[in-house]
């Protein structure tokens, strides 16, 4: 848990077949972004894929759900000028 209990990240079933899936739950932390989508306060965000990064302002978390995603080789946004730090 993070900030004091209004940003969560649950583990719950994510399709008919049982498969589950992690849900970052953000009860107004305000803007996050998890792999440059961005998503609003009181939202519950996911499932999150296997490799993310979630931005909570300038907070940057790293997430692997196994081994397998640290080799992460997909595609990385450019995220312009004038959105950097």
């Amino acid at each position: 848990m993070i900030a004091n209990e209004r940003l969560n990240v649950r583990c719950g079933l994510q399709d008919a077949d049982g498969a589950s899936g992690y849900f970052i739950i953000n009860r107004g932390e305000g803007q996050l972004r998890i792999n440059g989508r961005r998503f609003g306060a009181k939202v519950i965000a996911g499932p999150l894929p296997g490799f993310a990064v979630i931005e909570i302002e300038r907070l940057a978390i790293f997430w692997w759900q196994a081994p397998s995603a640290m080799d992460y080789t997909g595609v990385w946004l450019a995220i312009p000028t004038t959105e950097r730090c």
